[in-house]
């Protein structure tokens, strides 16, 4: 037997047979889908790629293929407890109580803020790729600089391109089964302008989205993958440390879903801005209903401890 199997005990553990349960009952991954509190805070930064070599003739340095070396990028964010207070409107609080830490709440935010900002910029780069196609190189990097100089100076609402982020996001969530109520403030945005054919444009695209539905901004899997990853319920290692294997395993009993594949569990990773960190603590089967749970050494005596389990 190799060294890298005796490192492995094994613990029979309801709890994640319990909190899969109570997620697919409770509807909970379609409703985050859905109803995830909307941003309430947007910091726009500045990313500048500059030149490693002094070779005049080398490639100039470019933020994302085609795009010029310098460009914005967007952190959005919430209120301190948004998530909290999303869970007691839920009415999922207590239940989320019993298999997790009074922070965990505060956790999955940040969790969110983080897949959320990614996001956002990702679509920024496509706005820009955009204008790379409308505008001459000259005025694209003009419209670049003039974008970096106004940072910290503009007004409110934000800058078109900006909008037209916060926009996308609206749109894919209402289109999703959000209340209107959720997204009014950008709404409120588009239709008090000034400009009547930004604001048609907006009132169109809002239009078709809930006639069409877009597809979603985070779905249950992405939502599964954040529930878990910087905690897991009563005490055990969390997603970021348990093997992909097991971790796949796992999301497939809380999804209900067993053709998710690796490379698609790898590509909602990549999505998210996630990194599985070393040293994994967990590796698992599945086992009929339950989920066989098992530890590496260094864990043991914790999972014993939280569990009470041997």
């Amino acid at each position: 037997m190799s060294k890298n199997h005796d490192a492995f005990g094994t613990l029979d553990d309801r709890s994640l047979v319990e909190f899969a349960e109570f997620i697919w009952k409770r509807g909970l991954l379609d409703t985050l889908a859905k109803r995830a509190p909307a941003f309430s805070k947007v910091t726009v930064g500045w990313r500048v790629q500059l030149p490693v070599s002094v070779d005049p003739s080398a490639p100039k340095p470019e933020i994302s293929p085609g795009l010029g070396p310098i460009g914005p990028t967007l952190k959005l964010g919430f209120k301190p407890g948004e998530f909290r207070k999303f869970a007691k409107r839920e009415r999922v609080d207590g239940v989320f109580a019993k298999f997790f830490s009074a922070k965990y709440f505060d956790k999955l935010q940040r969790r969110y803020e983080s897949a959320l900002s990614l996001e956002a910029t990702r679509i920024l780069r496509r706005l820009q790729r955009r204008l790379t196609k409308q505008l001459s190189s000259a005025d694209y990097e003009r419209e670049m600089s003039d974008l970096a100089d106004g940072i910290g100076n503009e007004g409110w609402p934000p800058r078109k391109i900006f909008r037209d982020v916060f926009n996308e996001i609206a749109i894919r969530f209402l289109g999703n089964g959000a209340p209107h109520r959720v997204y009014q403030h950008v709404i409120i945005w588009n239709t008090e302008l000034g400009d009547d054919r930004e604001s048609s444009e907006f009132i169109q695209r809002l239009g078709r989205a809930l006639r069409d539905r877009p597809k979603e901004m985070f779905d249950g899997k992405d939502w599964a993958i954040m529930l878990l990853w910087d905690e897991m319920p009563r005490g055990i290692p969390r997603l970021a440390r348990w093997r992909d294997e097991a971790a796949l395993a796992q999301l497939k009993v809380i999804c209900r879903h067993h053709a998710f594949s690796m490379d698609a569990y790898r590509d909602r990773l990549r999505k998210l801005g996630l990194s599985p960190e070393k040293p994994k603590l967990i590796k698992g089967s599945l086992n009929g209903a339950a989920f066989a749970i098992e530890w590496a050494t260094p864990v043991r005596n914790l999972v014993k401890f939280r569990t009470g389990k041997n």
